[in-house]
């Protein structure tokens, strides 16, 4: 469903670095990308999840292609 990109933010000077998923989506015809720590990463994999099991995929792949050998 996504492709994760992962990063690593501060909020200021004296911040611990925090981990930042950003996930890109599809809804109704428009892109988006969300940055999410782990824990709302995890949220919204929850939330959606209920709507990817009833839903049809229409493209991508989980799984590289083997190329034929010659």
């Amino acid at each position: 469903m996504t492709n994760e990109q992962l990063s690593t933010r501060t909020d200021g000077p004296n911040d611990p670095p925090t981990d930042i998923t950003s996930i890109p989506f599809n809804y109704r015809g428009v892109a988006y990308t969300v940055d999410l720590d782990p824990a709302r990463a995890a949220e919204f994999d929850r939330s959606l999840a209920p709507f990817i099991a009833a839903a049809r995929r229409v493209g991508g792949s989980t799984r590289p292609t083997p190329t034929p050998s010659p």
